[in-house]
């Protein structure tokens, strides 16, 4: 994965910690197997399952920020769902 990230980000996250996020963040053990392989701090996030969620929600909520940077949204009838 560090291979193909870039530096400066590469850079942050060796400087501070990894989160696991995610239904599979609360398999026992993962942090520990992360933290060993990594050499970094792994901890896992209060109610990591609802991770995806939250996000989604911030998303929805500033999305006339994305659409400053370029981002276009269709609706499925722009895209002709069936």
């Amino acid at each position: 994965m560090f291979e193909r990230t870039s530096p400066q980000l590469v850079a942050d996250i060796t400087s501070s910690e990894v989160l696991l996020t995610g239904g599979c963040a609360e398999l026992y053990g993962l942090d520990k197997f992360f933290a060993e392989a990594l050499g970094l701090e792994v901890r896992v996030v209060p109610h990591p399952n609802l991770c995806v969620a939250k996000g989604a929600c911030v998303a929805l909520n500033k999305m006339h920020i994305l659409d400053n940077y370029g981002y276009s949204f269709k609706t499925k009838e722009d895209v002709r769902i069936r």
